[in-house]
């Protein structure tokens, strides 16, 4: 069923429209398809002389759920050896534990699961708010869910654009997640392509989902340069902290679908020259944890999770700044956020997404206080404009 056949769709027409190679500003740029190395450059042009269209994410139906059951192999069926014999009444009245000889399966273990709404912004605005379902992958189980909607009581708003929810118990090892609207109350309807098997991890952990992407094929057709997908990183537990006395947490996730890599730390100069960032993350691509700049001869250091280990910084804080990665100068622009400081023994997850800010997508860093109970569904996140 093609767009334009229902009120759904039209509304995802019409809200989630990817935008083409832009420049982010500040040098850095997004972008969507394109069949030319150097489109880049031309979709910049096009966009300051008004003539770029974007296109809209969706250009026919996501697949029903009817579809991933026809998809998934059925769980074969056993018989299951329950004994039709009643007890007498005496037994069954004595209060003793009957071996019925039936084995009772035990509930899969299960693991944390928390989701961020990075996907990119269309031509009019935000994605919509969208809501979870999960289940087991390989199996015909239901899915469970929507996740939020259960989590506030079965109402609320879902999972607004650059929103980050809380974690979720969800079984471990490899799940499906489909993805429906805001104010969907059950998961009949995915509105983008099922995400599965996902690797969340074995039980009692905690994992970050991060739907990232952009919804679209590629150039004529073929493969998408930035696609769409469920990227899953595994995460510190909010407690990891606990007796580690003035010890903070940092690290950095790029879900800007854009082929530059970037640097991304200390600002040490009053006039914020693209010299004077000090790099705590450096070189991070699309879809990948921040990493540590290289470290001479001893070659690349190693961040456990991707965290930045290292002591609070007080009020009034730091500036932070974001440039396209450079090894050798001159470097090009950057942008800078300031004011940034960090707790003791405190958890911060920031990721990196874009936002439009009038006809332009710009970065900006989601800022995740992990360490901080959720409120209402949601994890404690800023966002922050350079």
């Amino acid at each position: 069923m093609q767009y334009g056949r229902s009120v759904r769709e039209r509304m995802m027409r019409r809200l989630i429209g990817i935008a083409p190679c832009v420049a982010l500003g500040a040098g850095l740029a997004a972008c969507s398809p394109t069949n030319r190395s150097d489109a880049a450059v031309d979709d910049v042009r096009n966009l300051r002389d008004g003539a770029v269209m974007l296109p809209s994410a969706f250009e026919s139906s996501m697949p029903t759920d009817a579809t991933m059951e026809a998809e998934t192999p059925d769980v074969p069926m056993t018989d299951s050896g329950v004994p039709t014999d009643v007890p007498p009444a005496d037994v069954a009245d004595s209060g003793v534990v009957m071996d019925t000889g039936v084995d009772v399966p035990s509930p899969p273990p299960t693991t944390n699961v928390r989701f961020v709404h990075a996907l990119p912004p269309g031509a009019t605005g935000a994605p919509p708010a969208v809501d979870f379902c999960v289940r087991r992958n390989g199996t015909s189980d239901p899915f469970t869910g929507p996740l939020l909607r259960a989590a506030r009581g079965g109402g609320g708003p879902g999972l607004s654009a650059l929103q980050v929810s809380r974690y979720f118990a969800v079984t471990a090892g490899r799940i499906d997640v489909i993805a429906v609207g805001g104010m969907d109350a059950d998961c009949s309807t995915p509105l983008l392509p099922p995400m599965t098997n996902l690797d969340v991890g074995a039980a009692n952990g905690h994992r970050t989902v991060v739907v990232s992407g952009v919804p679209l094929p590629g150039p004529d057709g073929g493969a998408q340069p930035f696609p769409f997908a469920g990227r899953v990183i595994p995460d510190n537990a909010p407690n990891a902290l606990a007796g580690m006395s003035m010890a903070t947490q940092i690290r950095v996730f790029n879900a800007i679908p854009s082929p530059q890599r970037l640097d991304l730390g200390i600002v040490v100069g009053m006039a914020g020259l693209p010299t004077d960032l000090i790099p705590l993350f450096f070189n991070v691509g699309f879809g990948e944890v921040g990493r540590p700049p290289p470290m001479g001869d001893a070659g690349q250091g190693n961040y456990p999770n991707g965290y930045y280990q290292s002591t609070p910084i007080p009020s009034p804080g730091v500036t932070v700044g974001l440039r396209a990665n450079c090894t050798v100068g001159p470097c090009g622009p950057m942008t800078a956020v300031p004011n940034i400081a960090t707790d003791a023994m405190s958890i911060t997850s920031v990721f990196l997404a874009i936002q439009l800010r009038g006809a332009m997508p710009t970065p900006i860093a989601i800022f995740c206080r992990d360490h901080l109970a959720p409120v209402s569904g949601v994890s404690q996140c800023a966002v922050l404009p350079p």
